[in-house]
């Protein structure tokens, strides 16, 4: 059943009203945005720092692709339970101190003449645990700062200046790691943490009480808890099916995307700086039109239809094999439209996600879905690196193209296909 919201409901009056006079959210907002800036930086120079300057091979490649997922894997339930025991914003800030700690190792080792692919791999593990406690605490942050009716145009709004970001990023990545090498690039990246644990700092709004059970329950309770409510609504299991089946042939190609753009077409910094930044131009324009999308055709619709277009996009990133002197433009097209459908089908299924789970399972539900997701991602990482050792990088660049196209059938045959808008928000507190 769909939500019909009338035009003269109090949700109806909040969702008119500017998200911008929120205070909390304006410095969520500029906290998430600054910091995502940094992380396009350090999403090039992390693997150009290991293909170029070390010289890592395919199989390292692939390995540092999929190690950054590891902690998600391996810790996230435990993150997830933890979390919806505390308040979320200090979980937040101490995620953003730490990460841009372990960041400057990195140009510290350079300077030293100690970088390597241990130091590399450690780094990004560590990153990436306490990214998980961060992912974690930011799904379920927003809905204690940002009224329900006012979800999608937040969500839009984050995803908007992200893209911004992205796009002044990814252009400005390949010159910085040109001038101050990747490692010096980096440098940047942890400042931006620095600045967003800054605005989260600032921000006044108190967030409702963690709910604590009248009896302490084992984390392995809280943890059942948050499977349960995630494997009992089909809307949730139909969106994880759903990104399970395309994220496991992406991250087969991913996995060996640099070597394929390095080595095999023979593309500069600059230019894969380019094509990154197209494709968050793609999402910028996708944030922008998401609401008036959604209006259009519902919110299920465009979910779908999104997921198609995802699936038949990707194969244009192995036509460069047949035609390498136009590589670089097909590469940008490809980008622009993997950008501009993704960011649309995240922030429609983000905001349905949002609103159907209860806020003291919010955590516990992102890190069930995480846990499950990533496990497919760390197998396709993997299997890429398999690959591209063992049958060729041109091979696992084609498989990964072509697998994911099914991935929107899951949604089809679903409720999904016949909801318009927002589900009614979960009567829990």
């Amino acid at each position: 059943m769909t939500n019909l919201v009338p035009e003269s409901s109090p949700q109806t009056a909040v969702s008119r009203q500017s998200i911008w006079r929120n205070d909390a959210f304006r410095k969520f907002w500029l906290g998430r945005t600054i910091s995502m800036f940094g992380s396009q930086i350090s999403t090039l120079a992390l693997p150009l720092l290991a293909s170029l300057t070390i010289g890592a091979t395919t199989g390292q490649m692939a390995g540092l692709w999929g190690i950054q997922f590891l902690p998600h894997f391996l810790i996230g339930l435990f993150a997830g339970a933890w979390i919806d025991r505390l308040p979320r914003r200090p979980v937040l800030i101490a995620a953003d101190l730490g990460r841009a700690a372990l960041l400057l190792i990195l140009p510290i080792a350079g300077i030293a003449g100690m970088l390597r692919m241990e130091v590399l791999y450690a780094v990004a593990i560590l990153v990436n645990v306490l990214s998980v406690f961060a992912d974690a605490a930011d799904n379920a942050y927003l809905p204690a700062i940002v009224p329900t009716a006012q979800l999608i145009d937040a969500n839009v709004k984050l995803s908007t200046s992200v893209s911004v970001a992205r796009v002044a990023g990814s252009g400005l990545a390949g010159l910085l790691i040109d001038l101050l090498w990747a490692s010096g690039a980096i440098a940047v990246d942890a400042l931006s943490f620095v600045v967003s644990a800054a605005a989260l700092t600032l921000i006044r709004t108190r967030e409702p009480a963690p709910d604590v059970p009248a009896e302490r329950r084992s984390i392995w309770a809280d943890i059942g808890e948050g499977l349960r409510t995630f494997y009992g609504n089909r809307i949730l299991r139909t969106f994880l099916a759903m990104t399970m089946t395309y994220d496991l042939f992406w991250n087969t190609l991913f996995a060996v995307y640099f070597v394929y753009v390095t080595r095999e077409l023979g593309l500069p910094a600059t230019a894969i700086g380019i094509i990154f930044a197209v494709g968050s131009g793609g999402a910028l324009l996708g944030a922008l039109l998401t609401d008036r999308i959604t209006r259009r055709v519902g919110i299920g619709p465009a979910i779908i239809g999104t997921q198609v277009v995802l699936g038949a996009a990707v194969p244009l990133i192995a036509l460069p094999l047949w035609l390498p002197a136009l590589a670089l433009p097909i590469l940008v097209t490809a980008e622009f439209i993997l950008g501009f459908m993704y960011c649309i089908s995240y922030i429609s299924r983000a905001s349905v996600i949002q609103t159907i789970v209860p806020n003291r399972l919010r955590a516990r539900v992102s890190a069930s879905g995480t846990f499950v997701s990533l496990g497919i991602v760390l197998v396709g990482a993997l299997l890429g690196g398999v690959l591209g050792e063992y049958v060729g990088v041109p091979a696992a660049i084609v498989i990964g193209a072509f697998g994911g196209f099914p991935s929107f059938l899951w949604v089809l045959f679903s409720p999904v296909r016949t909801m318009r808008t927002l589900p009614p928000p979960s009567d829990e507190s």
